[in-house]
Parts: C-alpha cells; structure tokens; sequence
C-alpha cells in the first residue's frame, strides 16, 4: 500500500510525491495572514487532528489523494519550503523547527 505525506506550509502546500517541486495555490504575500491553515491552528476551522505540540499540528486531509492522507503545518508562519531561511531566518531554532516538521 503506497502512503503519501503532504506537508501543508501556510498558504501553500507542496506534495512529497510531487516531482520534485512545490505544488498548490499561490502563497500569500504575507506568510502571517489570515489562511486556512491559521484558521485551523486557531480552531476556527474544524479539523481531524492526528498529532499536535508548540510547533505543529497534523491532520487528515478533507481531499485526500491517497488512502492515508495527513498534512502536517508548521505553526509559525512559512509560506514555501523554498522561503523558509528569509521568512524564519537562518536561527538554531529555525532548523530545529524545519527538521521537526520533516
């Protein structure tokens, strides 16, 4: 059984078994706006959560593309894997939290 994992980033969303690249909506402007994924961090938006602490938050997708669906958002705002050292800088922190989301 194949399992795909889809890490959702605020605004955006790249897929695992993607080629490669980040797929998904256009990130926001400003990582710290107002998404659906802040909205379900806030609980304003329900969600079937699987796993949460201080920096993230997993849960199953409402579309999955796959059996086993889970996406995984950090809960400081990035918009993109690929904006990560500009939008968190470059920090010991920083890395602790990109490797603890992968």
């Amino acid at each position: 059984r194949r399992v795909f994992l889809q890490r959702g980033l605020r605004g955006g969303a790249f897929n695992m078994a993607a080629q490669g690249g980040e797929v998904g909506t256009e990130p926001p402007k400003d990582p710290s706006g107002d998404t659906i994924f802040g909205k379900i961090i806030r609980k304003e938006i329900p969600a079937k959560v699987v796993y949460e602490d201080d920096k993230c938050m997993a849960f199953h997708d409402v579309a999955p593309q796959a059996p086993v669906h889970i996406l995984v958002i950090p809960k400081q705002a990035i918009s993109q894997m690929s904006k990560a050292k500009e939008q968190i800088g470059d920090s010991p922190e920083s890395k602790e939290l990109l490797g603890h989301l992968m």
